[in-house]
């Protein structure tokens, strides 16, 4: 890992979406990252859940807990709201800085 990624890392604290340009979608992952920081056994739901299917099609009530707390679920297509669920999961699942750095690359920032 390169000098200019951990310090890219350490510029963005957790939950600090400011690089991803959209506003839309960064408005959408801080919600997110919100609500499975405040929603009881979220975290844990995320990291330890095999989710094999899109969001808007699950049905249990973990899932429900989730959704129902985002503030922003009216913005959210189906598609958008699986993206968001999705990259919250990579998160828990792989850590901040390691999905910081994947997304800096993909997206030369």
């Amino acid at each position: 890992m390169s000098f200019y990624f951990l310090f890219l890392q350490k510029m963005y604290k957790e939950g600090d979406f400011s690089f991803i340009s959209h506003k839309l979608t960064r408005a959408c992952y801080e919600d997110a990252w919100t609500t499975i920081h405040k929603v009881n056994g979220a975290i844990e739901y995320l990291k330890n859940k095999n989710i094999n299917k899109p969001w808007m099609f699950i049905n249990d009530a973990e899932a429900n807990n989730i959704m129902n707390e985002l503030s922003m679920y009216h913005f959210h297509s189906g598609a958008s709201l699986s993206l968001t669920m999705r990259q919250m999961e990579t998160i828990v699942k792989y850590g901040w800085d390691t999905y910081v750095e994947s997304e800096i690359k993909t997206k030369n920032v």
